[in-house]
């Protein structure tokens, strides 16, 4: 519930419903996501002695939208879990990387070849530049 002034409604304004702040003496208590409202409007007038009020209603029970920390908090969740992924992920490149180089680096330049062979393995530099180890 709430109840505005004149004063507290100069020009258009938006109103939040279950915004969690208080309006005259008036709660307006977050709404719950599991839970369907219907949303009553009462304008009040008033004017030399003669009040006039105008209702209306929601056409139909509307659900409450998550509110905007909810929304944070799931997308942060996504973005916090993709960057591990990818920390992850650069992580094993690396170790990956270094790994080959120590083998590499550990044994001679003949056991690139496999057994039996008299070809030269210096291609094979060539087409594995990336994990080139010095």
């Amino acid at each position: 519930m709430a109840q505005l002034s004149a004063d507290d409604v100069p020009v258009a304004r938006h109103f939040v419903v279950g915004d969690g702040l208080t309006y005259g003496p008036y709660e307006n208590p977050p709404l719950s996501a599991e839970s369907v409202y219907t949303v009553h409007y009462v304008v009040e007038s008033s004017h030399d002695n003669v009040t006039k009020m105008n209702y209306s209603s929601t056409s139909r029970p509307v659900a409450a939208l998550p509110s905007l920390s909810d929304r944070l908090s799931r997308e942060m969740i996504v973005v916090v879990v993709l960057s591990a992924a990818l920390l992850i992920l650069l992580v094993l490149v690396i170790l990956v990387v270094y790994w080959r180089c120590r083998q590499t680096t550990d044994r001679p330049s003949s056991s690139l070849r496999p057994p039996g062979s008299t070809m030269n393995a210096s291609w094979l530099k060539y087409y594995t530049g990336l994990f080139a180890c010095s």
